[in-house]
């Protein structure tokens, strides 16, 4: 009798520090969501953005290239793009953009429905397809960046496929969204506010320096951003996630490619235009890890710095909103 009643008394022990832990436990829900229309240019903080075939719609849907070559313009030629203002409006189904930036007029580029000449224009030495804009915005960027540059839009109907080492796997899922516009390599970057945390904290600047900094998360240019995590970087250990809510009826299933390496476009503050040492210097003291499948060029011990998760959806269709709840489904 004294031990099945201490069974009992075990059982329920136990059942209330699961219970109470349920209940202390931070849910890891979606803080923060951004979309960038331009690549390189300031984006946009939205509450609630659908998923289309190239990740969420009109993400780096439109890009700047010089006008003699076609190569594409970021922040790491010329810093201060990360000033020109972005600007949707109109219906969901087809926004059109606009362009500020400071000294500059404001300039209704439109949604490129009414051009159709393609392109051909250059990014990270890959031949894409591009939609010219026109003289009116081309020189509207001409004279604000100092260099002769156009605007492009990528095509509706062109498929920019993914770092097939990456992706192989994945290919087998036929609505996965393994096709982009114009970002670097991926259609979603994820990041953590406890990673930037984390960051902040270890800021090497800060620790000779009487002027602190704090950075924000904008300098890592995600378009998912996810708090309740419970350590700093846990999303590397994330190989496929759910994003859902009360109100959905089908979760957004997005699948961890990689971790973000990078470049120098965060040292630059997007407030300022300015560039700064970290957190670049921070991170390659802490976060240098090698890819998986390098390039042959890169040689066979090289490290980059590592902040946020690459990633694609499992289906193209669906949306994300802030304050959905996110669950991870298989770790690494």
């Amino acid at each position: 009798m004294v031990v099945v009643l201490c069974s009992f008394v075990l059982a329920g022990l136990i059942f209330l520090a699961v219970w109470f832990k349920r209940r202390i436990t931070k849910k890891m829900v979606v803080s923060q969501l951004y979309i960038y229309p331009v690549k390189s240019c300031k984006g946009i903080a939205v509450s609630s953005w659908p998923i289309g075939p190239k990740g969420f719609h009109y993400d780096r849907q439109w890009m700047v290239v010089r006008a003699e070559t076609g190569v594409f313009i970021t922040q790491r030629q010329i810093p201060k793009m990360c000033l020109i203002e972005t600007k949707l409006t109109g219906p969901q189904e087809r926004l059109s953009l606009s362009l500020n930036a400071p000294g500059m007029p404001q300039i209704d580029v439109g949604d490129g429905s009414d051009r159709c000449e393609k392109t051909t224009v250059e990014i990270w030495k890959q031949k894409v397809q591009g939609i010219d804009m026109g003289e009116e915005v081309a020189k509207w960027l001409t004279e604000y960046l100092s260099v002769p540059a156009r605007l492009v839009m990528s095509p509706p109907d062109y498929q920019r496929d993914l770092d097939e080492a990456y992706v192989k796997e994945l290919r087998q899922q036929k609505e996965t969204t393994l096709n982009i516009a114009y970002a670097d390599g991926y259609p979603f970057l994820l990041t953590s506010e406890t990673s930037l945390n984390w960051l902040n904290a270890n800021l090497i600047s800060n620790q000779t320096s009487s002027d602190k900094i704090k950075l924000d998360i904008l300098r890592f240019r995600p378009n998912i951003v996810v708090s309740g995590i419970p350590e700093p970087f846990g999303e590397d250990k994330w190989k496929k996630i759910e994003i859902t809510s009360p109100h959905k009826s089908t979760p957004v299933v997005l699948h961890i490619v990689k971790s973000c390496s990078r470049c120098t476009v965060p040292n630059i503050d997007w407030k300022s235009g300015k560039r700064f040492e970290e957190p670049l210097k921070t991170l390659r003291e802490y976060r240098m890890q090698p890819l998986p499948f390098d390039g042959e060029d890169e040689g066979p011990n090289k490290t980059y710095p590592m902040f946020g998760q690459n990633c694609v959806a499992q289906l193209a269709k669906g949306k994300v909103s802030l304050a959905d709840e996110v669950h991870v489904l298989q770790k690494i």
